[in-house]
Formats: structure tokens, sequence, C-alpha cells
């Protein structure tokens, strides 16, 4: 693999806490780019205090803050602010995640840095936008997974509203960020001109429910909770997750022109004769009962048997697979989608890793999060500080 890495000349100010923005920027610094966090005086980013080993060392803020030099700022200081806006200046591009109007009321708004640095690609994620009644109103994933939609569609009527099992709302800002970084740094090479870029977390979340929310918009009586293994509406009722001997498969692509070859390979030839099941609009009129038929076939053989027909049948499908049984998938590893790095205590942590390779770039996470403030004299004398300078600036709490 090429040592080569796209974004090598790219200085990015990281202006960021929680998921979406650190993971923005931490997607950046995997593919070569210069990144400084800027984290409060002594306490740091929130996140360094969630779910700490014994050490006090947090995977949680480690996985989101990788590769990346960190610097202490008290940003309520005059000096503080005027320091993040030398580093804004040299910049190519800020990342930041706060409500519409924080980084306006510390002198870093996009309007007020574009002036000294009109290349700048200033780039900001919230709950809901900078427009509109709720643009000031702060959000987090779990939120945004309610005001998105996305907990409406997920469980049962029995259950009532479900959240997923990840901070799903948060990684979709990141991911549409660094679209946004992407798509403006492109635009910046013809114009020279840098931009604003934003993205918010219930935007996220419709993004990911974008041919539901079209579909449910012309026909809404069809709309129901389907992100409970029991299938989706728009689907053939086939499409489910399904208990085996020995632990759970999820079956997709069956209940179309494979239907018959599908109930012969199941041993279950008869449901193609059965009235209720003959057509697809049938089997989704009657996908209680079919889903309760296929559910008795299933159980009887064990996951790896059913991928196997499955697979003889062309039929996407998986074991529902667990942490455990991912972290020792050698494919996950062999295509870098999980890297294992060092902590700076020695302990080997695995990071998923970055979720774009280009052949002839060298794009992965390639050490662990800073210590709180580890290159805060490294950045400094870059500004052309000197170490008096950086004395009195610590006697004065600046940093």
């Amino acid at each position: 693999m090429s040592s080569r890495t796209p974004l090598a000349e790219l200085k990015v100010l990281d202006i960021t806490a929680g998921l979406a923005g650190p993971f923005c920027s931490a997607w950046l610094a995997d593919m070569g780019a210069d990144v400084v966090k800027v984290e409060p005086t002594e306490t740091g980013e929130r996140t360094r205090g969630t779910l700490p080993l014994d050490s006090g060392w947090s995977p949680f803020f480690a996985a989101c803050n990788r590769g990346k030099r960190d610097i202490t700022l008290n940003l309520r200081h005059q000096e503080g602010q005027q320091i993040a806006r030398s580093l804004a200046s040299r910049a190519d591009v800020l990342v930041s995640n706060f409500t519409p109007g924080v980084l306006d009321r510390l002198g870093l708004g996009y309007e007020q840095l574009r002036t000294d640095n009109p290349r700048l690609i200033w780039v900001n994620g919230s709950g809901y936008g900078s427009k509109g009644p709720k643009a000031g109103k702060g959000s987090v994933d779990l939120a945004a997974q309610a005001a998105g939609g996305l907990a409406s569609v997920t469980g049962t009527r029995e259950t009532g509203p479900l959240l997923a099992g990840a901070s799903i709302a948060d990684m979709t800002l990141a991911l549409c960020l660094l679209s946004g970084v992407m798509t403006a740094l492109y635009s910046r090479e013809r114009t020279g001109l840098g931009d604003k870029v934003e993205a918010s977390l219930v935007g996220g979340q419709l993004v990911l429910q974008s041919t539901e929310i079209a579909y449910h918009s012309v026909a809404p009586e069809l709309s129901n909770p389907h992100g409970s293994g029991q299938g989706h509406y728009l689907f053939p009722p086939t499409y489910a997750c399904y208990k085996t001997a020995d632990g759970t498969i999820a079956v997709a692509g069956a209940g179309g022109l494979n239907w018959p070859a599908f109930c012969l390979a199941l041993g279950r030839q008869d449901l193609t004769e059965d009235c209720r099941f003959r057509s697809p609009s049938q089997r989704k009129q009657h996908e209680a009962a079919l889903r309760q038929e296929l559910e008795s076939v299933f159980i009887t053989q064990t996951t790896a048997h059913w991928e196997s027909v499955l697979e003889g049948l062309r039929v996407p499908s998986s074991p529902v697979r667990n942490y455990d049984e991912i972290l020792s998938d050698e494919q996950c590893y062999l295509n870098g989608d999980l890297v294992k790095i060092a902590d700076p205590h020695g302990v080997e942590v695995t990071f998923v890793g970055t979720p774009v390779k280009l052949d002839s770039c060298d794009i992965r996470p390639r050490s662990s999060s800073p210590e709180l403030g580890q290159h805060t004299e490294e950045v400094l004398l870059e500004l052309g500080y000197d170490w008096p300078g950086i004395g009195r600036l610590r006697e004065s709490a600046v940093v």
C-alpha cells in the first residue's frame, strides 16, 4: 500500500465535543490532515470522562479523537479567543458541532473568520439546523432519533418506539459533515474561496429514511414499525430475521421471482401451492401467517446450514453477530474496517477504521487520542509564541 495520504497538507481546527464533530475530524486525520483539537483547560472535553478505564483513559474519547494534536484554550478569555482566531487564520477547515450562535459569541463565527481567511471552510453540525424556531435548541443522539422519526418505525406495535443500539444519529451527522467538507474542498479548487458547511442531527436521520418518507408521503396507510427483525413494509415479508437451531439469521432477497426455488430449498414446496402465498401481493397480505410458516422451518437447522442453503440460491443472508464475533472476524481486519492501536498505557484497543478507502492512498487511524493539552506548547510555538510567552499564558489560565 502507498504511504501517500490524500489530505497530507490540510490543516484542520477542531472545536468540537461529543461524537459527531469529533468523528468528522478524526476521519480527516485518518486521511492525513493535521488536526489540532481545542479543549477546555483543566477538565478537557466532556467525553474524556465517559466510561474511563482504571487508568483514567476513555476508549470512548479515543475512538473519535485518534490521530489529533491537542491544545487547551480558555475560549472565555479574550486572549484564548485570539489564539483560536490565529489558528483559524492558518486553517483550511474548522470543524464544530455546537448550537448555532455559540461560536459567533466567541468571535469564531463564519462571517467573523472569513475576513482574515477567505479560503476557510467553516463547518458546524447542530441539532435542528440554523434556521427556524428550533434553531437554538440543543439535541443529542437519543433526541434526534425521536425527532427524526427513526424511533417511531423501530420496534413493534406491542413494544412501541425503540432506539437503535448505537449512536446512529451522531455517526450519520459525522458522515454528512465529512461529505460537506469534501464538497467544499472541491469547490474551493475552482473558486479559490471557502464556504460555510452545515448539517443537523435531525436532517441526518431523515436521510436514513429517504425512501420510506417518500413512500409515506403518498401512501401513509402502509407505514408501520418495521425495525424489529420482523421485516420492512416496503419489502417482501420474507425480508426478516429468523431464529435458527443455534442463533438468528437475517434473510433478504427472497420472495420474488425466486419464490419457488426458495420454497424448494427450504423443503416447503407446498407453500407455492398455498392460495395465501401464490403472488407477491398475497404473500404481503398474509405476511404474519407466512412468517409463522417460515419460522417453523428455520428453527430446525443451524445458522450455518441455512447460510449455505441461501448462498446456493444467491439470496443475501448473514448470521446476526454480536460484538465478540465481529472483533474476531479476520475479514474486518484485512479490509481495514477494524484497526488495532495501543493506547498511551500500552493497552491494545480496536478502533473502527475509516469508512472510505482509496487505492492509491494510505487512509487509516495512525495513533490513539492525545493526552489533554499534549501539544499545547508545540502548537503555540508554531504560532510564533516564545517560551516566556507560553509561561505567561499558563499563569493567566489562558491555556
